[in-house]
């Protein structure tokens, strides 16, 4: 049954009502395909409203450019890189002692190459020889002057060809102490190492610096006070302190050094001028010359480092720096050590030492010693002049 036929089944008044329902119906069922027709229509004539973006892209925060990287070089054109074989380069040298290789001194050696080889990063690398090995110490200088060697030690009163060397060495009296003979050495105002370098460039070597070493002292087999005292005792000595002994009455030999322990021990001299209470104490000297005066005739006595000048040129600036730098704190190193020593042997001895009384007589006449040193030429002349400044400032003379 259809839904108009159930409608006529129903009462009169029902009916009446029902078909109104019916026709409503038929009304809104055309409405709404009119409506939907229109929606049709509209839809094709306009164009489509495009799709809602999607929520925009904030953009990304504008990379901000990374921070310009400031140029590594200015506009000047950088200089070409230094090759690395350049850099890298080794020096093989050849370094060559005045001394043997006994323990008590050789550590010193032994210290300074392994201190130049790590400053240098291995750029520098150090083959060590002692005295006699190569070369003897008196033609040690010659060695580095023609290159045989490339940098060695020794001492400059060994060398005739060095008119300074005594004054290099230390003349008697001329300092006491190692911070005097640094102010002597490389004070403004003094500066020795100057002349002593212009001397050692004319033998085509470089004077490196000098090394601090014991003190001159006299050990012997009678007490040694006054003056009085050393002119009843024959002493061995080098040239400049027998001159200062003769002076005021004194008698300074020379001979050998490894022959003065068999001398003593004979009687033929009494004592010796060489080194301290440590050099004597490892010599045995206790046994006998049991007296140690240890009023320095000289103290430190130096030594000299040198270097092929030659040689000493090709090396770059920074490896030069390295070796001065080293060589300057081993000194200071070693003489420390010698001076610790020093006080420690002193118990192997009787200690005296010289009076003021003593001490001024002497250094009077090592003025006279000095001036004889001066009249040799006019270089030498200008060295004791250095050294009678450094002596008037300590007061010991006027």
């Amino acid at each position: 049954m259809n839904e108009k036929e159930t409608i006529l089944k129903r009462p009169l008044n029902q009916r009446y009502l029902g078909r109104i329902e019916l026709k409503l119906q038929k009304i809104l069922a055309l409405l709404i395909v009119g409506i939907m027709a229109a929606g049709l229509f509209i839809g094709c004539a306009a164009p489509a409203e495009p799709a809602a973006p999607a929520a925009p892209t904030t953009p990304a925060a504008p990379t901000t450019p990374a921070a310009p990287t400031t140029p590594t070089a200015p506009t000047t054109p950088a200089k070409p890189a230094v090759p690395a074989a350049e850099e890298a380069k080794v020096y093989n040298i050849i370094y060559h002692d005045y001394g043997s290789r006994d323990p008590a001194f050789w550590w010193q050696q032994d210290l300074l190459k392994d201190r130049i080889e790590a400053a240098s990063n291995g750029q520098i690398q150090m083959t060590l020889y002692a005295a006699g090995e190569l070369v003897g110490s008196t033609e040690l200088l010659s060695a580095i002057g023609t290159g045989m060697v490339d940098i060695g030690r020794g001492m400059g009163m060994y060398w005739e060809e060095v008119e300074l060397g005594p004054v290099e060495g230390g003349l008697p009296f001329a300092w006491a102490n190692t911070d005097e003979a640094q102010t002597f050495y490389r004070e403004r105002y003094l500066d020795f190492e100057s002349l002593v370098r212009e001397e050692y460039a004319e033998l085509g070597c470089f004077h490196l610096g000098p090394s601090y070493e014991d003190p001159y002292t006299i050990v012997s087999n009678k007490p040694i006070r006054t003056i009085e005292d050393l002119q009843n005792v024959k002493i061995r000595m080098l040239t400049g302190p027998a001159k200062v002994a003769e002076k005021v009455g004194g008698h300074g030999v020379y001979i050998p050094y490894e022959e003065v322990y068999l001398a003593v021990s004979q009687g033929t001299i009494d004592g010796g001028l060489f080194g301290g209470a440590k050099a004597y104490e490892d010599a045995n000297f206790p046994e006998v010359a049991p007296y140690y005066c240890k009023t320095p005739w000289v103290s430190p006595v130096t030594t000299s480092f040198l270097y092929n000048l030659e040689k000493w040129n090709e090396l770059p600036e920074n490896l030069q720096q390295i070796i001065l730098d080293e060589i300057y704190v081993q000194c200071m190193l070693a003489r420390n050590y010698c001076m610790s020593g020093e006080m420690l042997a002193w118990n192997s001895f009787e200690v005296t030492e010289l009076t003021p009384e003593a001490v001024a007589t002497l250094t009077q006449a090592a003025v006279e010693v000095w001036d004889e040193y001066a009249a040799q030429s006019p270089r030498m002349a200008k060295a004791i002049d250095l050294i009678k400044e450094l002596n008037r400032r300590a007061g010991r003379i006027e």
